[in-house]
């Protein structure tokens, strides 16, 4: 009598996502300049670049700061761009609303530095649900108003998606 032997091995691998977290964490605390420090750093919450001419960018706006490091985070916490040099930054956005990370520091003439890390979103048009309200647009930059901005005063047209 012949006897067939049969091995059978199982391998089991676990996966884990160690790359996407609920919540970016940048670890930084937000920061306000001394009194006496003139320097503003004013972060929109939101750009649309479909290329109409307003708030096609993300664009940060300073005053009296003497540098700036910037890094862009897609929602996988994965580095998409970082500079020294800030011009603005436009990624090529086919979809309706997507939301990226930013992390900054930047150093005031009279050598104060902030720490600021948040949310930006890019959109083409809204998604249903989606409030509007939290939104702060470039051309909202107002210095001489708290927070740096006018509520609700942008020319931004905001469209739902269909």
């Amino acid at each position: 009598m012949k006897s067939n032997l049969l091995f059978l091995i199982i391998t089991v691998t676990l996966f884990t996502s160690c790359s996407k977290k609920d919540k970016f964490e940048c670890g930084v605390e937000s920061n306000s300049p001394p009194t006496e420090d003139s320097s503003i750093l004013f972060i929109p919450t939101a750009f649309s670049p479909y290329q109409d001419g307003l708030n096609d960018q993300f664009l940060i706006t300073t005053i009296n700061i003497n540098s700036t490091h910037i890094e862009i985070y897609n929602n996988e916490n994965e580095l998409l761009f970082e500079t020294d040099e800030w011009k603005g930054w436009a990624p090529n956005t086919e979809t309706g609303l997507t939301l990226y990370h930013y992390k900054v520091t930047a150093k005031s003439l009279q050598g104060y530095e902030y720490y600021r890390c948040g949310d930006v979103y890019s959109f083409k048009c809204l998604t249903k649900g989606f409030d509007a309200n939290k939104l702060i647009f470039g051309d909202q930059f107002d210095p001489t108003q708290p927070g740096y901005y006018l509520p609700g005063t942008s020319a931004e047209i905001i469209e739902n998606c269909k």
